[in-house]
């Protein structure tokens, strides 16, 4: 039995998906089509009609199984199908329906999909929970024996037949895009290349951070490019590309594109807004008025309003920016806190709430 492992987990497939079940697993996960003219699904897959029922039939008894510590978990994918002489009715399993809430291996819909078994393994080896980019630089030996591949001696056979392929196929079946660059021995064009330097970006921060770099590039002369990347792909969060071009267009020459921006977010929010709270308050650090702040948002009759974000990373790197800044404010979709250090240790705290 063929094994790929994620972490402590092991998943085994008892036959590997063939491509015409990836694809009927593609479409039903993607646009939710169960059902087909018998034309349409021969064109999907592209076989003749008399393959078309044994290839059903294969699909209906594969499984695929994931062990972990002591429990074996196993799943169907189509649980059965209905033909009549004209369409066919597929029905999948409680694992394709459910596979949002599949928490056992991540974006495990992605397992599925992958084309080649190879992908596969470098997927799950290299490709999980980045929210941003990741960099990775690897031998050309180690990443074959990390995928499990022992033949193409030459370089120009590997990249051609297999890393150009986990290129494509990540990128066509997950969230991801990897790019990499190649590493010879030494400076002679003639050396041999003997590891690679990958980057792997998820396609939402790459598609908010070229956006980004577009904008600056159409107004770099207010630009202070020590923050406006950051807060621009901050603003993405929150607000549409159209909400931040609109602001863009009448950019004040006497005004950095981030001051500009953010005026133009503000006004923005408070277009329907209202004040939940407003208080000065003394505090002698930063740990101290971020004590203050969660008990008084834990006071507000709506406090549930408040939600995962207020409490993560990305808040509390924002919220000790006041000790250089003496300003910050922090948006989600529902709410605006504005923190202004008025004097020394001496704050003026408002939280909005969107209408």
């Amino acid at each position: 039995m063929e094994f790929f492992y994620y972490d402590n987990h092991k998943i085994s497939f008892d036959k590997f998906l063939s491509k015409h079940e990836k694809v009927l697993i593609k479409n039903f996960l993607h646009k939710k089509i169960e059902k087909y003219t018998i034309l349409e699904i021969l064109s999907q897959i592209d076989v003749n009609k008399s393959e078309l029922y044994n290839i059903l039939d294969k699909f209906q008894k594969k499984n695929v199984k994931i062990y972990f510590k002591e429990e074996i978990y196993s799943y169907m994918f189509l649980s059965g199908y209905e033909a009549t002489s004209n369409i066919v009715s597929l029905q999948f399993s409680d694992l394709l329906k459910n596979i949002s809430h599949m928490n056992i291996i991540p974006d495990f819909q992605s397992v599925l999909t992958l084309q080649e078994k190879f992908t596969l393994r470098f997927f799950l080896k290299y490709c999980q929970d980045i929210s941003d980019s990741k960099k990775i630089d690897i031998s050309v030996d180690d990443l074959k024996d990390s995928i499990e591949i022992d033949s193409y001696a030459r370089f120009y056979d590997f990249e051609k037949f297999i890393l150009k392929t986990i290129v494509s196929d990540i990128e066509e079946n997950t969230p991801y895009i990897v790019f990499y660059d190649k590493i010879k021995s030494g400076s002679s064009v003639n050396n041999k290349i003997v590891s690679l330097s990958f980057i792997i970006t998820n396609k939402n921060f790459y598609a908010n951070s070229k956006f980004a770099i577009e904008l600056l590039e159409k107004t770099t002369q207010y630009i202070n490019f020590n923050t406006a990347i950051t807060k621009i792909t901050e603003l993405l969060s929150v607000y549409s590309k159209e909400i931040i071009l609109k602001g863009i267009k009448n950019l004040d020459k006497n005004k950095t594109i981030e001051n500009h921006l953010e005026n133009i977010i503000k006004d923005q929010f408070f277009e329907n807004s209202s004040l939940l709270l407003h208080i000065k308050e003394k505090a002698d650090n930063i740990i101290l008025l971020q004590k203050i702040l969660f008990q008084e948002m834990g006071k507000i009759k709506e406090s549930e309003i408040f939600d995962d974000q207020i409490i993560n990373s990305r808040f509390n790197k924002k919220f000790y920016m006041l000790n250089i800044d003496k300003k910050i404010f922090f948006e989600t979709k529902t709410i605006r806190i504005e923190i202004l250090e008025l004097s020394d240790k001496f704050y003026d705290i408002k939280i909005y709430k969107k209408t």
